[in-house]
């Protein structure tokens, strides 16, 4: 029984070998360096392309539901906080349908900021869903259609990434909103982090209570400003980061609604899971399968060198070159195809 599993692995090892590495059993031509092993690498690679264009397309116009990209946001976030050593943020339904609300506005009303062109400030959408709070941040974004290339954009902003990892905030809701950005169809996202605000405990006989966080009068008068900073790239960068106390809440008809798509607010399970990693990170799922090709091609045509000096034959070492350069060619169609993102 062992000897048999044993022979079983010795073959697929010699298997592989005779396809990746250059030796004497293969006349130092490795079949992925074959006509047939280029045309199939190139072939995978154009699907993988193709398949990821085709992930993009479904998501911006609404095949693939928006939850899955909320969740692996959050779970990115979360991800970033647990390598700081911070408390992971939960998801709040209200701070969700007011994350929704803020991004259904956006497109309705034609504009990507913080504050609305009709003076709405980011707390407002938290007001209207009765959300009281003690601390609030807003991150937002447009134009993006992977969940980790937004979060990597937050991540290189010192603004966007202080909201991210600020240690005040104990929720999170993300939402999205399909609409017209400079003309082109776009994807809004809302990122609304957010601490409770604490209820005094009742006074005990002993008339002791429990004391929220002090503030001065004339912080609880201000609205939160907004600053800007302009970031590498194509990116524009505004955020707003500091905290704020809220005394009262506002009242809204629009609340109705809110709250029944708050109860409709949905999570995804499981998101490390491959699937929800390729639907929402395509571009991550189809490097790493280019860097795999372009790593067992630069080993084939390494192994392959000196039989080929040696015999004089150098069209199978020229084929491995090109295919190298084809797939680079393929990761930087990818690349270039995310300009024009916008995080602010």
């Amino acid at each position: 029984m062992v000897n048999t599993w044993y022979n079983k692995i010795v073959k697929k090892i010699h298997k592989v070998k005779h396809i990746c590495i250059g030796c004497e059993s293969n006349d130092h031509k490795p079949k992925i360096l074959l006509e047939s092993g280029i045309v199939f690498v190139l072939a995978v690679s154009v699907f993988v392309l193709v398949v990821t264009f085709g992930s993009r397309f479904a998501f911006r116009s609404g095949v693939l539901p928006a939850e899955v990209y909320s969740s692996v946001l959050i779970s990115l976030a979360n991800d970033t906080r647990a390598d700081m050593s911070l408390n992971t943020l939960s998801q709040n339904d209200l701070l969700t349908v007011a994350a929704q609300l803020k991004a259904n506005d956006m497109v309705a009303n034609g504009y990507f900021a913080h504050t609305s062109p009709s003076g709405q400030t980011p707390w407002y959408w938290l007001d209207q869903v009765g959300y009281g709070y003690m601390y609030a941040g807003e991150n937002l974004a447009v134009n993006f259609n992977e969940s980790e290339l937004v979060n990597d954009a937050w991540l290189n902003s010192p603004t966007h990434y202080a909201n991210i990892v600020n240690e005040h905030f104990t929720e999170i809701g993300i939402a999205t909103a399909k609409g017209k950005y400079k003309g082109k169809d776009s994807v809004y996202v809302v990122q609304f982090f957010a601490s409770p605000k604490i209820t005094p405990a009742p006074k005990t006989t002993e008339t002791t209570q429990i004391v929220t966080e002090p503030t001065t009068q004339e912080e609880q008068q201000k609205e939160p400003e907004e600053t800007q900073q302009i970031a590498v790239s194509p990116l524009e960068v505004s955020v707003t980061n500091d905290s704020y106390v809220e005394d009262e809440t506002a009242s809204n008809p629009t609340i109705a609604g809110a709250m029944v798509l708050g109860e409709n607010v949905t999570t995804v399970s499981g998101i490390e899971n491959a699937l929800a990693e390729f639907i929402t990170n395509p571009s991550k799922f189809s490097k790493t399968i280019y860097f795999f090709f372009i790593g067992v091609i630069l080993i084939a045509i390494l192994s392959s060198l000196s039989g080929s000096i040696r015999k004089k034959e150098y069209k199978h070492i020229l084929y491995g070159v090109v295919l190298i350069m084809l797939i680079l060619s393929l990761i930087l169609v990818l690349d270039s195809s995310q300009l024009g993102q916008i995080v602010i």
